[in-house]
Parts: structure tokens; C-alpha cells; sequence
């Protein structure tokens, strides 16, 4: 048996041919695609520049594991390795001077005292001469190129240096393809994170409410993950445990199941405020349901904190790996969650504040109207009708949301500048005088002042601001005219003088029918009232009110 080591390239130069050749592999390496395409490339060419060569492999070594990867493979008919194979670093000879990398060739392999697993392989297919060229980047060997012929005592110094040029060109190759590589798997990672939680955000927004969001999440990580179960569960810090409040997949049966605060996995990642991981999720002995499972290998919870409270934990479990990229997207997604959570049950808290800070006003608005009523005992029940009415005929004209609840309180509030009017003009029986007119046409104004400073009220002063303004301009207090006059008070005008006109009770006159009170409407369109508003409450009117 022969083996020789060579340190160094041989003094001799290579052949015209060689050259060219070697400029035909280089620029092959170059067009190449990814670090496989250029190793077979290399390995496809080969021949043309080694004659008698049988077999050539490119491999490239993981010191970290400690294994070599088949990166790419040309054999005759040969029954070795295959693309893509994984051997244990142990299997190459190379290895041994993976810290001092240098040639190393072999006159024949059967003649080895001591030939490793890889070795016997080639042996077996009848090879004999063996040269394996470290392919080396920044001074560390990153794999080999291995040549192989069934001939002995083969390779010269020439096949060397030759074998040497083409490792040094496809060692760079492959190493900058592998930066390249990365860079795009980093580029599509962060595609793939963007996507994910412009995702995740988009139907974030779609929530409207805290428990909306469950529904709306958990089929998004299921695609995005490819996920078999997904669960959001909410923890009750006061209560000490959690509540799955959806599950999907998998998971669906154990929606509203209450866990307590010893149940393991769910218990340990709300404790330690980190994520659980597990990819041997069949043999985990913290799942506090492995009937669960079924074909889910793998499962991941992340605490979803806000303001640095834990509010609960977002879990996955699916059949193959979950990696740290994934924990990574899915901890993104969680803060994304935990903090909608969070900004919407304020919000609710909020609307639930201003829900019951709006009652009491509205509690004490209709306090303030009875008030006037048993003062003005002719017009007792007129303030609940005409809010009534007034509300139905603005929704019947298109208006709604908060614009209802400020038109609602304006009917309510319509005639409380009448308390500044004294009894002996308010409550007059028959006709004033036009002084005591002038006085009365005062209760707008006091009306006016009266609401202004209440914020709360500011956006319902022009109904009782407004309300006795006229069409054609001849109203009070200011002789508003057409659209001057604010369309709330132009509705509650023609359901004001409704109810006034067919009421009961007043001392001056007897109720109108509501016939004639119809008519007389119709016939004031244009001139006390809007046309437009006229033709809308007649609508109602012939609907029933």
C-alpha cells in the first residue's frame, strides 16, 4: 500500500487544454444556480480534464454535528452514495486533519490497514487509487472534493494540482452561493414574517371587540403554520386559572374548558411568562391532555402579556417540527395579540364608563322634563311622545349612530329654557299679550344658555335652540331660514306641533283631529316647515306612529 500526503502544489505547470477546461468549469460554477448545481457542474466536467476517472463526489462538513453531507455525486454505474446522503464526519478520512486541512492521495484503498466506513464502500465497487482535495474558504475546510478510479496508482502530481485548482474555484463558489443562500432564506423569512403579520394585523382589525378576537386569529395560524390545532386561552389572575376560550382543529373539543393553575404546560409558560416548546409532544409528560394529540408530534405555547401582565397563552401543535423561526413569528404574533387585547377591553371599559355616565345624564335629563311637566301640568306626557317620534322619523330619514342619541336628548331638553319663564306667563290661561310673547319667545335663548357649558350636551342644543324657527325665515329667535335651520330642529318642529295640535287638555282650545292636524302640516310645507321633512313625516304618519 502507497498513501501520500501532499502539502504543496507541484512545481510543474498545467497544459493549454487543462487551462481551458478549468475556465470552461469555473465559468459553469459561476452560472450555476445553487451550490449543488455548480458541484455537478464541476463533477460532470471532470472527466474531461482527469482521464480515468471513475467516481467523484463533492461533500461539504457541519463541525458543529459533526456530519458530511453528499452535496453532489458522478459515478459509473457505481453503487456508493447518493445526492443528499448524511454520514457521520467520523466516515472520511479528511476529517482527522479537519484543524491542518491538506491532500491527500491514496495509490490504493484495498491495500488500507484500517479503512474507514466510507473507504470500505468504494472499495467494495472495485476503486483503488483515491485523491481527496480539501476545499477550503478563510483558512477552514469546509468539505472535500474526492476523486476515485478502479485503477491503481493513478493520480500524479499533475491530477493534483489540477484536482487542487477546481476545489480552490468551487470551494469560493459554494461559498458564496451560501451566503447567497442565506441571504434569500433571511429575505424570505422576513417575507414570510411580514406576510404573516400584516396578516395577523389586518384581521386584528377586523375584531371589534376583545372575545371577537379568537374567532378571527386562530384559522390564520392554522394556515400559517400548518398547524392541526390552534387555542387561545384567557387567564383569570383572580381566579388563578384559565379558560380556553377557542379551540380549532384538533383542539375544537376543549373550547370553554376551565384548566386549573396545576395543569402543566398551560400553568408553567403563564408562571414563567416564556414560551413552552416541545417536538416530542407523545412523550411529554406535562400535557394536561395527551388524549389531545392524535397525529400532533409537536407543540408550542406563548404567553400573551400586556403591560406586563400575562392575559393568557396562544398555543399550536401540528405533526412536524416547530422551530425556532417559528417560536420567533409566533411570539411576534402574540404580542400583536395580547396588546388588541389589551387596547380593546379598555376600550370596552371605556364605552362601559361612558355607557353609564351617558344613563345617568340621560337619567337626569328626563328628570329635568317631568320637572317642567308638573310644572306645566297641560303638556304631561308631550316630552316622551315627541322624543318618540322624533327619533322615528330621523331614522326614517337616514340618520343614525350617535347623531340619534343627540337629537333623542334635544327632543328631551326641548323646552327647558321654559324654566326661566315665570308661572304667570307660563301658565296663563288663553292668549298672551305681546309682551308677554316677546318674554316667552325668550326660552330658546335661556334654553341656549342654559346647555352650553354642559359638554355633554353640546351636541344637542339645536333642537332646543332651534325648534321654533320657521322655513320661510318668520321663526325666532334668530329668523333662521331654510337649511339655516339645523335639520334636527327642522324634524322636531313638525312632531312638536303634531302633538300640540292633537293633544288634549291644553285650556285655550280643544285637540285637533288627525286629520286636520295632517292637513294643516301638508299645508305649512314650505313656509313653517322643511318640504322635504314634511313628506317624510307624512310617510310616517300614513305608516303609523
Amino acid at each position: 500500500m502507497v498513501e501520500t500526503v501532499i502539502k504543496s502544489q507541484s512545481g510543474g505547470s498545467l497544459g493549454e487544454h487543462a487551462w481551458r477546461v478549468l475556465h470552461e468549469i469555473d465559468t459553469s460554477i459561476l452560472k450555476a444556480h445553487s451550490s449543488k448545481a455548480g458541484a455537478q457542474a464541476v463533477l460532470d466536467n471532470i472527466t474531461l480534464l482527469l482521464p480515468g476517472c471513475e467516481w467523484a463526489c463533492v461533500t461539504l462538513f457541519d463541525k458543529k454535528i459533526k456530519q458530511a453531507n453528499i452535496l453532489a455525486i458522478r459515478s459509473e454505474n457505481l453503487d456508493t452514495f447518493s445526492d443528499g446522503d448524511e454520514l457521520p464526519l467520523e466516515d472520511f478520512r479528511a476529517f482527522r486533519n479537519l484543524e491542518s486541512p491538506s491532500l491527500l492521495h491514496i495509490n490504493d484503498l484495498s491495500q488500507l490497514d484500517s479503512p474507514t466506513p466510507a473507504e470500505q464502500v468504494l472499495v467494495k465497487q472495485g476503486l483503488r487509487s483515491f485523491l481527496s482535495v480539501p476545499m477550503i474558504v478563510r483558512s477552514q475546510m469546509i468539505g472535500v472534493l474526492a476523486l476515485s478510479s478502479s485503477k491503481t496508482d493513478l493520480y500524479t502530481d499533475g491530477f493534483a494540482e489540477i484536482a487542487r485548482e477546481i476545489s480552490d474555484s468551487l470551494a469560493v463558489a459554494i461559498e458564496n452561493k451560501r451566503l447567497v443562500e442565506a441571504e434569500r432564506e433571511r429575505n424570505r423569512d422576513r417575507e414570510r414574517e411580514l406576510m404573516a403579520t400584516t396578516l395577523v394585523a389586518t384581521a386584528l382589525r377586523m375584531a371589534e371587540t376583545r372575545a371577537a378576537i379568537p374567532f378571527v386569529i386562530l384559522d390564520q395560524l392554522l394556515i400559517l403554520f400548518q398547524a392541526k390545532g390552534a387555542l387561545l386561552a384567557q387567564y383569570k389572575a383572580e381566579e388563578n386559572r384559565s379558560e380556553i376560550e377557542l379551540g380549532l382543529g384538533s383542539w375544537e373539543k376543549i373550547t370553554g374548558e376551565h384548566i386549573p393553575s396545576d395543569a402543566g404546560i398551560l400553568s408553567s409558560t403563564i408562571t414563567s411568562k416564556h414560551h413552552y416548546l416541545s417536538n416530542d409532544a407523545l412523550h411529554d409528560a406535562t400535557l394536561w391532555r395527551p388524549d389531545l394529540l392524535g397525529n400532533i408530534s409537536s407543540v408550542a405555547f406563548i404567553p400573551l402579556i400586556a403591560q406586563g401582565d400575562v392575559i393568557g397563552v396562544l398555543g399550536i401543535g401540528r405533526q412536524h417540527e416547530i422551530t425556532k423561526d417559528d417560536i420567533h413569528l409566533l411570539t411576534a404574533i402574540a404580542d400583536m395579540i395580547a396588546n388588541a387585547m389589551h387596547n380593546l377591553m379598555l376600550m370596552e371599559d371605556l364605552q362601559h364608563s361612558h355607557d353609564e355616565l351617558a344613563d345617568a345624564y340621560d337619567s337626569t335629563l328626563e328628570g329635568w322634563a317631568r320637572a317642567l311637566e308638573l310644572r306645566d301640568y297641560e303638556t304631561k306626557g308631550h316630552t316622551e311622545r315627541v322624543s318618540k317620534w322624533t327619533v322615528q322619523l330621523a331614522r326614517s330619514m337616514g340618520i343614525s349612530g350617535d347623531e340619534i342619541d343627540y337629537l333623542h336628548r334635544g327632543a328631551i331638553l326641548h323646552d327647558i329654557g321654559k324654566m326661566g319663564i315665570s308661572d304667570n306667563i307660563l301658565l296663563k290661561p288663553g292668549k298672551l299679550t305681546e309682551d308677554e310673547w316677546t318674554t316667552m319667545r325668550l326660552h330658546p335663548r335661556y334654553a341656549y344658555d342654559m346647555l352650553l357649558p354642559i359638554n355633554f350636551l353640546s351636541q344637542s342644543l339645536d333642537i332646543p335652540y332651534c325648534h321654533h324657527e320657521k322655513w320661510d325665515g318668520s321663526g325666532y329667535p334668530r329668523q333662521l331660514k331654510g337649511t339655516q335651520i339645523p335639520l334636527s330642529a327642522r324634524i322636531f318642529a313638525i312632531v312638536d306641533v303634531y302633538d300640540a295640535l292633537t293633544s288634549s287638555g291644553r285650556s285655550y282650545r280643544d285637540a285637533w283631529t288627525q286629520d286636520q292636524t295632517i292637513d294643516y302640516i301638508r299645508e305649512q310645507s314650505g313656509s313653517h316647515f322643511d318640504p322635504q321633512v314634511v313628506e317624510a313625516f307624512l310617510k310616517m304618519a300614513e305608516e303609523g306612529m
